[in-house]
This record gives structure tokens, sequence and C-alpha cells, in this order.
């Protein structure tokens, strides 16, 4: 993981990341993270939260806009 996982963009469930998502963002583990409608609450939740985001590490930071499946073909 830690040669390849900084290829791929991860989602998280809740609000905000767990411990183990935040350790992978911090030891530039990850490429980037996309949040979904289950991240979102109200407008200072999500500017927090993507405030908190880039301040452990710029990363790519997206937004899933088509709310459809999520299909996995690894």
């Amino acid at each position: 993981m830690r040669i390849y996982g900084n290829r791929f963009i991860f989602g998280f469930e809740g609000l905000s990341p767990k411990a183990l998502l935040t350790e992978m963002i911090t030891e530039n583990r990850v490429s980037g993270v996309i949040l979904f409608a289950r991240n979102i609450g109200d407008g200072s939740q999500v500017a927090a939260l993507c405030a908190e985001l880039q301040d452990m590490r710029r990363r790519m930071l997206g937004r899933d806009l088509q709310g459809g499946r999520l299909l996995h073909r690894l």
C-alpha cells in the first residue's frame, strides 16, 4: 500500500475522517480525498472539513456531484 496507495483517491464514512485515513494523508500515502453526500453536514462543517484535510497535507480534494451508486472494479 505504501508504494501504490498514493495513486488512489479515498473516500470515508461520516462527517470527519477516521484515524487510519488521517494517518495515510499525513504520511503522504494517498493522492486525494473525495467527499460524498455522507460527508456533508452544513456549510460551516464542510468548510472546516476541507480546511482540516488541506492542513494535513495539500492533496486533491473532490466532491461527488452525481450521487449514483459507486461500483468498485478492482
